[in-house]
């Protein structure tokens, strides 16, 4: 499927659509398959946009869908295509004959079970968005090098970097899903990559070679989102270490997942610009309402397992002005949650979730207007 998903990184001011509904048991799947002259792609050749739905269960491989796209393009039929967006779209490979496809802007490839990419994709000179969320690559091709205009990309954590000069970096402004090891491109080639608005890394790295990875994340003064994953070999949340980012004034979304080491200074010192933070096995020992509900902005607040290990959650009056969302899991060790009155006014949304020793010790009739209160 393809266009209109809230995705700013999408073209949406494309003028024709092409869309194909994959059954093989409808008669004009195999005039769609053959390319007659009566087909669809046929009198449409001057679209800028393909529409895919497969409507199979399941992840089994179709090879008749890549071999349309192949057709297609060898064809001439795509010639002025801008976006291309495959996702579950179950097929084994990516035909090579997508290097053609040199007007292509953005190439989605979530969740289609793809395992390998085309060294033509380098052929892609136009490509701003390149999407393999949910895949199996584990290597991408030299070529991408070559992907001189790409601002997005979206990987796997599985994909091996051969060299930190296999990436095109100095005008990325989103780089998600990326491993962080001591041999990474983030670590070496870091100065490359200071205009990035959108950042996800997942990374294993002792505590020297983090605080290096820390100082460089402080110069990205431009970000607006921010995930970082700490994990060790075995995947299980480790130290995680960060310096105050208070400096980055852009800031809106905030994701932590590891044991802060200095909960303190890193939760008192957060933008004011923030609009959602979700925190995850952080360690916090000392109840950090007080200084969260300072946060002008903040309209989405997730505490996960192991982010807070205190068995009070106080939240006063004035705090959290614009807070929509408040969703606490997986604390074992909470035993009181007070909201009190004047705090939460625009709260819309309460989730508290595996919290087994939660009590709530306060009434909250004046949460005016909240519209969803789950417990379980």
């Amino acid at each position: 499927m393809l266009q209109g998903k809230g995705n700013s990184s999408k073209p949406t001011s494309l003028s024709g659509q092409l869309a194909f509904h994959f059954d093989d048991k409808d008669a004009r799947f195999h005039d769609i398959n053959g390319l007659n002259a009566n087909s669809p792609m046929v009198m449409q050749n001057e679209s800028q946009s393909i529409l895919l739905f497969d409507s199979q269960e399941g992840n089994k491989p179709r090879e008749e869908i890549g071999e349309i796209l192949r057709s297609g393009i060898t064809g001439g039929f795509f010639g002025q295509l801008q976006v291309l967006d495959l996702e579950r779209v179950c097929m084994p490979e990516i035909p090579r004959a997508i290097g053609k496809l040199r007007q292509l802007a953005y190439l989605g490839l979530r969740w289609t079970y793809l395992s390998t990419i085309p060294e033509s994709i380098g052929n892609l000179v136009n490509l701003l968005t390149l999407d393999l969320k949910h895949t199996y690559v584990r290597t991408l091709p030299s070529s991408v090098r070559k992907l001189k205009k790409l601002r997005h990309l979206y990987l796997n954590q599985n994909i091996q970097m051969s060299a930190p000069t296999s990436l095109p970096l100095s005008n990325l402004q989103t780089l998600s899903g990326v491993f962080v090891g001591k041999d990474n491109l983030v670590k070496d080639r870091r100065d490359k990559l200071i205009d990035l608005r959108k950042l996800g890394l997942t990374i294993q790295l002792a505590p020297p070679e983090q605080k290096v990875l820390a100082k460089w994340v402080m110069q990205l003064t431009n970000l607006q989102s921010l995930k970082l994953v700490s994990v060790n070999e075995k995947s299980a949340p480790q130290l995680l270490k960060l310096k105050p980012l208070s400096k980055l004034e852009k800031l809106s979304s905030l994701y932590l997942l590891g044991r802060l080491e200095n909960p303190a200074s890193i939760i008192g010192e957060l933008p004011a610009s923030l609009t959602h933070l979700t925190l995850s096995a952080s360690g916090i020992q000392e109840d950090p309402m007080p200084m969260l509900g300072k946060l002008p902005n903040l309209k989405s607040l997730n505490l996960n397992s192991g982010s807070y290990e205190g068995p009070n959650l106080v939240c006063s009056m004035n705090d959290f002005p614009l807070l929509l969302v408040l969703k606490l899991r997986n604390l074992d060790t909470l035993k009181k949650l007070d909201v009190q009155e004047g705090a939460m006014l625009n709260l819309r949304e309460l989730e508290i979730k595996s919290c087994r020793n939660l009590t709530i010790t306060t009434g909250l009739t004046h949460l005016k207007i909240l519209q969803k209160f789950e417990v379980n």
